[in-house]
């Protein structure tokens, strides 16, 4: 056991921090924060300084969380609102985690990776071999990365490494663009955003921003599952912040560089990108996809095998009998069984209840199109990065009424009070935002658009069923088992 410790270092949970983090969200995302922004370069840059100093706030707050955990570091967040909240809240964001998140982000990670490849290649991909393909990653990373830390480790060193190679092209390109062409490319005629809430203020986008930012730094917190395997336990937060803030440049020059090179800043095939660079560049991206599922599968294995260890889960007691030893097979073998299940539900509905509602371009000849399972995809992970981040914002609030207690064992910083304060703010405000635009979104559409459609109806009314399902899958089976055995919450 002690030799597993020795085998992660700082160099290792700064690596893993930066693998776990930078996956296809800044290509992504980047064109979103500037339709929000209506092509305004200001407003864009306000958004990312406001969303950074939150992110780091955030990232800040877990220094103390992490030390008070303790062993609940490997259970993640559910582990730390299992610390640091009260009963009801920590299975509240148990639910979330085991029955939406880690299964959502398993479904939509491998097809944002194949879809990646498909436009690049201009391979036309079937939605049966998306759906194979996709499945197939899953059980990979799951049955491999969800093993060992160790395996988690190398595999994530292999995937940075190459991952680094569109990253550092794509903070060089717009410069070279700029330099070749002596100006700087007009984004106001970009195509704005569709949404209705914008145009009551045009501030209102750099607030609606922030979350896109998030999305781009989900996974972050997958690094703290190594947190037990430490020898120097201070090493962990050091590399964290090390990690992040290497994140946090390579990030800024890539959305700087992007929007100097194209009207939306995204990554075309052009004059400077040719196709078979193009090709390079996006099969690189893919695998940089393969970064977050690598994360993912040895957090959600110890979420997995702590919710069986402590009997919080389904057929539990049954599987109990396989957690002796600190053997977490069990859990990588809960966690792919769930994952998959949902995948495949998840692409019924993609196939099924999308079929008249699409935003990405038919790529076969059936009546069934990848397109619409990939529709499904940003459907259901709009939610997911701000619900969670809400939950460790919680987490966090709930340590600044415990950091006292000499049971914890927390070294107090000077910087965590203000820390949780900004990013209680721009969390739960970002959130009430969110919430605020979808259904002022869905109300002007039904009251004052004359031109209505099913298409558009869909458009509007199905961010807030799927807000509404994720709300009821993580608060009723609370409300179900509150009289039933607590979680094993520290006192």
């Amino acid at each position: 056991m002690q030799q597993k410790t020795k085998k992660i270092t700082f160099l290792s949970i700064v690596l893993f921090t930066v693998g776990s983090t930078i996956g296809s969200g800044i290509f992504i995302k980047n064109s979103t924060i500037l339709k929000y922004n209506q092509g305004e370069l200001l407003g864009t840059s306000l958004s990312w300084i406001l969303a950074l100093v939150a992110f780091f706030a955030l990232a800040l707050t877990l220094v103390e969380v992490c030390q008070g955990a303790k062993e609940e570091n490997a259970n993640g967040i559910p582990g730390w609102c299992k610390t640091y909240n009260n009963n009801f809240f920590a299975k509240a964001a148990k639910n979330f985690t085991l029955w939406i998140y880690l299964p959502t982000n398993y479904f939509f990670m491998p097809l944002y990776a194949i879809d990646q490849i498909s436009e690049s290649t201009g391979w036309d991909i079937p939605w049966w071999a998306g759906i194979t393909i996709g499945l197939a990653l899953t059980f990979y990373f799951i049955l491999t990365s969800g093993r060992s830390a160790h395996i988690s480790a190398i595999q994530n060193n292999v995937i940075t490494s190459v991952k680094f190679i569109p990253l550092v092209f794509c903070c060089i390109i717009g410069f070279v663009a700029l330099g070749m062409n002596k100006e700087i490319v007009d984004h106001t005629s970009i195509e704005k955003s569709a949404s209705y809430f914008i145009n009551l203020a045009p501030i209102l986008g750099i607030g609606l921003s922030i979350p896109a930012i998030f999305f781009s730094f989900d996974g972050f917190y997958c690094s703290t599952s190594l947190y037990d395997k430490l020898e120097k336990k201070n090493a962990f937060t050091k590399g964290m912040i090390v990690g992040l803030l290497i994140v946090s440049v390579i990030y800024i020059f890539c959305s700087i560089s992007l929007i100097l090179l194209n009207i939306d800043g995204s990554l075309e095939e052009g004059e400077l990108v040719p196709n078979w660079l193009s090709i390079i560049l996006n099969i690189c991206i893919t695998i940089g996809i393969f970064g977050i599922l690598n994360g993912f599968s040895f957090y959600g294995t110890m979420i997995f095998y702590d919710a069986i260890k402590n009997g919080e889960i389904f057929f539990s007691k049954k599987l109990q009998k396989y957690t002796t030893n600190e053997n977490t097979n069990v859990g990588m073998y809960y966690s792919l069984t769930v994952c998959t299940i949902f995948f495949i539900i998840y692409s019924v509905i993609g196939c099924f209840f999308y079929d008249d509602y699409q935003i990405y371009a038919p790529t076969d000849s059936t009546n069934i199109v990848f397109g619409q399972i990939l529709t499904a995809c940003d459907a259901l992970s709009n939610w997911s990065s701000l619900i969670i981040f809400l939950f460790i914002t919680c987490a966090g609030i709930g340590c600044a009424t415990k950091r006292n207690n000499p049971k914890f064992g927390i070294k107090k910083t000077w910087y965590f009070f203000p820390c949780i304060i900004i990013s209680s703010i721009f969390c739960i405000g970002c959130f009430g935002l969110i919430c605020t635009q979808t259904v002022y979104d869905l109300t002007f559409y039904l009251v004052v658009e004359n031109n209505k459609s099913l298409e558009k109806l869909l458009n509007y009314i199905t961010p807030l069923i799927i807000l509404l399902i994720y709300t009821l899958a993580t608060i009723i089976p609370s409300v179900w088992y509150k009289k039933e055995k607590s979680v094993a919450l520290k006192k």
